[in-house]
Formats: structure tokens, sequence, C-alpha cells
């Protein structure tokens, strides 16, 4: 995924700006790299399929990273995920972003233990 720079590139010395674009980059799998898929599982919920696993794969910055998925069959379309860090919630320091990104953790963590587990 590119890197919408915005203003961000026309302050090159700006301590906050080089923060943020290392946030963004390092915030979510870069697929233009290699990925793997791993934890692959079919289950059934109320009478629907659905598959869940993990997959990785590194940033643009080259550091691993993970994102469980649950999907439901079988027109693959992903009903959660769960990524493994997002550095970039928690370096905006916004109250609302945070709690939001913690909400999706706890909704995620809940339908997984109703379907995938």
């Amino acid at each position: 995924m590119p890197v919408r720079k915005g203003n961000f590139g026309k302050r090159p010395n700006n301590q906050q700006s080089k923060e943020i674009l290392i946030a963004t980059c390092d915030s979510n799998i870069d697929f233009t790299k290699p990925v793997s898929f791993s934890e692959i599982s079919q289950h059934e919920y109320t009478g629907d399929a659905y598959i869940c696993g993990v997959i990785s794969g590194e940033t643009e910055l080259g550091h691993r990273m993970g994102i469980r998925f649950i999907s439901a069959e079988p027109n693959h379309f992903v009903i959660g995920f769960k990524f493994s860090r997002r550095p970039i919630v928690y370096f905006a320091k916004n109250p609302f972003t945070i709690g939001e990104y913690r909400r999706e953790i706890d909704s995620f963590n809940k339908l997984n233990s109703e379907i995938c587990l």
C-alpha cells in the first residue's frame, strides 16, 4: 500500500512528521512482499461455513506482522480481523482512536471465540 505523505513530506525535518510516516509504514502488511497463511481451519456456526486463520508478512519497514481473520464462506467475505500490532493507532495519541481500536479487538475476540474456537 503506497504511503500518502500529504503535508508530512513538505516538512522533512519535523520530528512528528517523521514519526507518523514511520508508524504508517509499519502498521500494515506490505503485500508486494511474500506472505504466508497459517492456522487455517474450517468451522460451522449457526449452519454457516467459516474459515479462520492467520496471514503473516512484513511491513514496508521489514518488521514481521500477522493478521488473524475470520472469513464467511463460500464468498470469502472477511467479517473480522485483528492485527498483531498497529503502531499508528498509538502514535496518534488520540483517546477516541485508541478506544475504537480496543473495541475492535474486543469485538474480534468475541467473534473468534464463538466461531473459531
